[in-house]
């Protein structure tokens, strides 16, 4: 598709709700780190405000280390996403 055909703000949110509805589906959304916010903030307000659904912002460096707390309470995170059937935002 060519660009500013809404690809972001029409297709994109069609796309999520319909892979999202079901119980074995974690849907991530990578976004570029320019449009984050952006993004976020309109995923949120259609997501949040039509559907009742949860954005959540999974930020990570390469340079993090992380241990084992830290990594169980992101995998609790991503089992919580999948039960209430949310939706995980990330960039690259």
């Amino acid at each position: 598709m060519n660009m500013s055909e809404r690809k972001t703000s029409v297709i994109l949110p069609m796309l999520t709700v319909n892979l999202s509805s079901t119980y074995s589906t974690l849907v991530r959304i990578i976004v570029l780190k320019s449009l984050f916010r952006t993004n976020y903030q309109s995923l949120r307000y259609k997501f949040g405000g039509l559907i009742n659904r949860r954005i959540f912002l999974f930020v990570c460096h390469r340079d993090i280390n992380f241990n084992n707390v830290q990594i169980n309470k992101i995998f609790e995170r991503f089992q919580q996403c999948l039960s209430n059937y949310d939706i995980k935002l990330t960039s690259p």
